[in-house]
Parts: C-alpha cells; structure tokens; sequence
C-alpha cells in the first residue's frame, strides 16, 4: 500500500496555507488519514484546520479500539475531540471563528480491508475511482459551529447523524480525501507545446496512476500541471491517496 500526501499553497493565499493534513498509523490494525480546510473568512484559519487535526491525533490515542466497530469507533473520536475542543476555546478564551474548519477523515482497518470516511463541511473523495464532490454552495457547517451546543452524547448524537455525511469503504484499491481545492486549477500563461490535450486536475491526481509508484507523485504531478499545462491551484489544496 501507497500513502501519497500533498498539501500546497494556493495563489489567493499568499501568506500562509489554510489547509493541514493528517496520516497516523494507530496500531496493527488501524491507520487514520485526514484533510482539513480552514475557513478563509474565519480568523487565523491555518491555526483552526491545524488545531482540530492535532486534536483528533490526540483523542486517537485514548480510544480502547477493542470491540467496537469502525463506526462506533469514528463517533467516538469525533466526539471526544469536540468536548476537547470546547475545553480548550473556554481555557483560552478564543471564539468559534477561530475553530473554522472542514473535516475529511477516514479511519481504515488494514487487516480487514475496510474504513469509514467522514465528511464535516466541502471536500472532494474518490473511493476505488467513484469520485465525490461534497458541495455545501460555500455554506459548510463547520464543527465550531457546534462546539458550544455539544454538551453531552445525547446532544452529539443529534447533531453526527443530521450534519456529517457518511461514506463506507470496501477493499480498498485507490481511495483519496481532498479538500475542495481540487477544484480550483484555472490557467495563467502558456501551455507547453508538448501538452497534445486537455487535462481534468481531479482525474490527473486521483484516477490517472502514471508515476503511482513514486512516493513524490503528487508533487511531480502538480509541477506537471504548472509547467505543462500552465494550470494553478488558486485555492489551497490539502490531498492524501491511498492506493495498492
């Protein structure tokens, strides 16, 4: 099995990248990936998308994953990393528009060849080459939205089965979590003469496998979009694929 992961600046934002990656290996059995994208009109958001992957890769570790299922097991960490969450945002005094920021996580048990994926807000899958636009119309329903309002597992409840979208994983072949910056390739100057035809970003990096096995392949990947097809992301991009 392959991890690729990207994360890379995009031209509107000029001083600091919104998006965080995440990738632990918990155990044995158990590996998480996640991808996170701060809301730009929400304040610090390199610091939000970065705090609640930090978060998560903490409440990972104190998680007994012994009997429970994938699903048991992904409300239970999303659960504990808000109540952590909203620890924190009273302990420092910070507002919820400093916690702004998407969630796409996917939690994997290698030995059975099986995951879960959740989605909190915009973001891009591709599951074994089904491609996923999770679209909100710039509306997401960021977890800081919600922090104060969770107070208890009752109330959590309510709110995991309305509010994140749920995707199942079964033998996993080529699977990617993005960010919505995916989408956001537009084309500033010339294209290359040897550049014969169009190209789709999504596809390129999720579904195309030239240079799968190369561990730097989404980088050589976004510098061939560049400099061959004169395409940038305007947006920040945030990308983990997990192929065999």
């Amino acid at each position: 099995m392959i991890v690729h992961k990207l994360i890379k600046r995009g031209v509107n934002h000029p001083n600091y990248c919104e998006d965080f990656i995440l990738h632990e290996d918990i155990d044995e059995n158990y590996s998480i990936y996640g991808v996170f994208d701060g809301c730009s009109s929400g304040i610090d958001s390199h610091f939000a998308s970065a705090l609640i992957a930090k978060g998560i890769r903490n409440e990972v570790k104190n998680i007994d994953f012994n009997n429970k299922s994938i699903d048991r097991i992904m409300e239970l960490l999303i659960f504990n990393t808000s109540i952590s969450l909203q620890k924190f945002k009273k302990q420092f005094n910070i507002s919820y528009n400093e916690l702004l920021s998407t969630i796409v996580l996917f939690l994997y048990h290698r030995k059975k060849d099986k995951g879960k994926i959740i989605a909190i807000g915009d973001g891009f899958l591709s599951i074994n080459g089904k491609q996923i636009d999770i679209d909100q119309k710039n509306q997401p329903d960021y977890i800081g939205y919600h922090i104060d309002k969770i107070i208890d597992k009752v109330s959590f409840s309510v709110w995991y089965d309305i509010f994140v979208k749920k995707y199942d994983v079964e033998e996993l072949k080529d699977v990617t979590i993005s960010t919505d910056g995916v989408f956001s390739f537009f084309k500033q100057g010339e294209v290359a003469k040897d550049a014969d035809k169009e190209i789709k970003p999504t596809d390129y990096l999720t579904k195309n496998t030239d240079l799968l096995g190369n561990k730097a392949m989404l980088g050589r990947k976004t510098n061939i979009l560049k400099k061959v097809y004169a395409l940038h992301n305007y947006d920040d991009l945030g990308i983990i694929r997990i192929a065999k």
